[in-house]
């Protein structure tokens, strides 16, 4: 899966192909993504996810290029993932109840229940033209409303009460 405004590296299949001889074709692949505008800085190195504290974020973000250990992750970024259609198939794909945001968190939090890992790979990556099609308000409305839905869904109702630190969160990152 790999977002339209990306500029890839000619080595990543290759370096994807490395990670999954190294730890098994049935998990969930990402790659480290830098911003297009500056090749020098990260725009994602793996990522965390900690909705009882209202959190979701990228690991590296806006830090300078430097090697990371391969490792698992809570999400990979839907922006660019290496999976098998047959994973994807038995998790039964993107939750269409996403408009924008967060499918990718989802994806990867019911994989984890069924025992599908999430790997950050260094070896492999790309270029992204970061959120080149939306406004900065846009953007906190749509994130706001899928993390609602993704809270819910998988902590339940209390999760609610994290929606201002998860919005401050959000703001501070801004």
């Amino acid at each position: 899966i790999l977002n339209n405004d990306t500029i890839v590296d000619s080595k990543i299949l290759k370096n994807f192909f490395i990670g999954v001889d190294k730890y098994g074709a049935n998990n969930i692949y990402g790659c480290k993504i830098m911003y297009e505008s500056d090749h020098s800085r990260i725009w994602y190195a793996g990522g965390k996810v900690n909705l009882n504290c209202g959190m979701i974020k990228h690991l590296g973000i806006r830090g300078i290029d430097e090697d990371f250990e391969d490792s698992i992750t809570d999400y990979i970024t839907g922006c660019c993932m290496f999976v098998k259609s047959s994973t994807v198939h038995k998790l039964e794909g993107f939750d269409i109840q996403y408009e924008m945001y967060m499918e990718d968190v989802d994806f990867c939090l019911r994989a984890q229940k069924q025992g599908v890992n999430c790997y950050f790979l260094n070896a492999p990556f790309l270029f992204h033209k970061v959120s080149g099609s939306t406004s900065t308000w846009f953007k906190i409305f749509k994130t706001l409303s899928s993390y609602v839905r993704l809270s819910i869904k998988h902590t339940g109702l209390l999760s609610l009460f994290n929606i201002p630190l998860f919005l401050i969160r959000r703001l501070l990152s801004i």
